[in-house]
């Protein structure tokens, strides 16, 4: 979600390194611009975890245009009260450059929060520095949502159980009393 202190100039040096990628790693980028795997990538120079690269999977995902997330915080995609311990170790990976796989919530453009598996992983120079970040997504919403309702329904099951349980053992106890 774009933020008022975010410039165009920001926007226009993402583009500007877009353009660069494409030049110099010609069908990479095509294989990430056409994938079916939503994916980003951010730069590690800077601050802010800005993107740099979003493909239209992504973009598609998540309810944007291109120009909307392009030089964008990455932190500011994630649903409002994103599980503290999720984040903190995507913040950990940003900071040390190793790989994460985290299930996070994300925010759509518009407004539907949905869960997302998200795979962080540093991208490095000939020198071993960390440059980029790359995340690749998948959409969890459909399993997250028959999760609950499985659960809903094993909840009613035993529920049921409990009772038919409490039942037989309340007519084996009439069964067991002596006679008078």
């Amino acid at each position: 979600m774009p933020r008022p202190e975010d410039t165009p100039k920001d926007q226009a040096s993402a583009e500007a390194e877009v353009e660069h990628f494409r030049q110099n790693l010609g069908p990479f980028v095509v294989a990430a611009e056409t994938t079916r795997t939503p994916m980003v990538f951010m730069d590690a120079r800077r601050g802010g975890h800005r993107i740099t690269f979003a493909n239209d999977s992504f973009l598609s995902l998540l309810g944007y245009a291109r120009d909307e997330v392009l030089g964008q915080s990455f932190d500011s995609l994630m649903a409002p009260g994103v599980q503290p311990q999720a984040w903190s170790q995507v913040l950990s990976a940003f900071e040390d450059g190793s790989d994460v796989d985290r299930e996070v919530r994300y925010c759509r453009k518009d407004g539907v929060v949905i869960w997302a598996s998200m795979r962080i992983s540093p991208v490095r120079n000939q020198d071993g520095v960390v440059v980029q970040h790359f995340a690749s997504i998948s959409d969890l919403t459909a399993h997250k949502q028959e999760q609950a309702e499985l659960k809903l329904l094993v909840d009613e099951l035993n529920h049921r159980v409990k009772n038919r349980l409490s039942t037989v053992e309340d007519n084996m106890t009439v069964i067991q009393r002596p006679f008078r």
